[in-house]
């Protein structure tokens, strides 16, 4: 079955297409909840259909061929993430971007059960986004970055990033890119606005609305024209922007041209090819179904961290339960880490600092312990399950000494 018509109105079970409702047309009959779930029902079906697939051959059922993978298997090198992801991306055939990824490091152990591939999305994007990369431009007073008007590396790179952020969508993940919020309003076809310029730059939105709000002559006494520089070049928004100067009767023609020019017209060549990347693996009258800041809350998480209630949720196994002396020092210590520490802890144990957009009651963490470990072991984490094995420390400072030792140093899977 065609795992889209799963989310398609059947009236009495006949398959006839003009009775097909899609919900997409209609998101406001969904809660964030629902549409979160119609994402992961798609994407589960889309998976189960993989493994069929991979089971009988298509031509003909009734007779099995050698199975291929149900699985979509990335092998990389930390050294080099980014290249092999890409040249990776490359030879993937479509039809298998909407397996189930799983992510292998070389010359670690270890079976991807989902922390393996937290990790790697965490790390691959923090060579994507590092200034290095290229691909992005930003100013000292934006938090988030850009797509550039002068793209200086492949625009095939553009592609597959947009790839790479459909694959995190699709296989459930999070991880942290400061896009704006402009980003995902284009990708669900909603025209950025002046507001959206603040993630960008602050400064330059700062100035656009004092264009706006200015009581006095304004052609006199700001001497502006609808040309401007951006991005390291001079450009004129309109045919003879240079001799056409900005008035209290054109300044808010002057102030959407400059907003669009950033948003749209210096950007076709590399979102464009994001946006192809992207729905490449996510199915556009899915993602339909979000508004633009569910969709951002969505791929990269939220910093909305709540310690109390991550402490009420975890569950607790072997020797421990709350009122374990352990349990009431490992808690004592941990509120009082600073907050990188914390979110140093949220990477060991989670494989990435951002929280779901459901909310720190999601992580479901738990504490146990091994009868093996002493006071002398540090803490381990089993990211694949969520786990902390926390040794039976008898002071909270030699807990505290091994708990940061350990969310500092450890850092991949089956390393010795």
């Amino acid at each position: 079955m065609d795992s889209n018509r799963i989310l398609k109105l059947q009236p009495d079970e006949v398959n006839k297409e003009e009775f097909l409702v899609i919900f997409c047309h209609y998101p406001f009959i969904l809660n964030l909840s629902a549409k979160i779930q119609a994402l992961h029902t798609f994407a589960a079906l889309n998976q189960q259909e993989a493994h069929f697939q991979a089971v009988f051959s298509e031509g003909n059922p009734s007779f099995p061929t050698l199975p291929t993978s149900h699985e979509l298997k990335l092998k990389v090198d930390r050294k080099t993430l980014v290249a092999d992801t890409f040249q990776w991306l490359k030879n993937v055939d479509d039809r298998d971007l909407r397996k189930k990824l799983m992510v292998e490091f070389k010359g670690e152990a270890g079976v991807d059960y989902g922390a393996i591939s937290r990790e790697f999305f965490l790390l691959l994007f923090e060579e994507l986004i590092h200034p290095d990369s290229g691909m992005f431009i930003s100013t000292e007073q934006s938090t988030g970055i850009w797509f550039p008007s002068q793209v200086t590396g492949p625009m095939e790179n553009y592609f597959l990033l947009g790839i790479v952020c459909g694959l995190v969508l699709y296989n459930f993940g999070v991880v942290y890119i400061p896009f704006p919020l402009a980003l995902f309003k284009k990708l669900l076809n909603v025209k950025p606005i002046l507001e959206d310029l603040l993630e960008v730059d602050r400064v330059l939105h700062k100035s656009l609305q004092y264009i706006l709000d200015y009581k006095y002559n304004l052609e006199e006494n700001l001497l502006l024209d609808f040309s401007i520089h951006w991005d390291n070049q001079q450009v004129e928004l309109i045919p003879n922007g240079k001799e056409t100067r900005v008035n209290v009767g054109n300044r808010e023609r002057f102030v959407a041209a400059y907003v669009d020019y950033i948003f749209k017209k210096s950007v076709e060549g590399p979102f464009g090819n994001f946006k192809r990347g992207f729905y490449k693996v996510c199915a556009e009258e899915i993602v339909r179904f979000f508004q633009p800041q569910e969709l951002m809350d969505l791929l990269i998480g939220t910093d909305d961290y709540d310690w109390k209630t991550l402490e009420n949720v975890t569950t607790y196994k072997g020797i421990y339960n709350r009122s374990h002396p352990t349990i009431e020092m490992f808690w004592e210590v941990f509120h009082k880490l600073p907050l990188e520490e914390k979110k140093l802890f949220l990477r060991f144990l989670v494989g990435t600092d951002r929280i779901p957009v459901s909310g720190m009651s999601s992580l479901k963490i738990s504490i146990s312990s091994l009868w093996s470990m002493t006071e002398n072991h540090f803490p381990v984490a089993n990211t694949c399950f969520l786990t902390l094995f926390l040794p039976a420390y008898t002071s909270v400072k030699s807990l505290r000494e091994k708990l940061v030792i350990a969310i500092k140093c450890t850092r991949g899977f089956g390393l010795t």
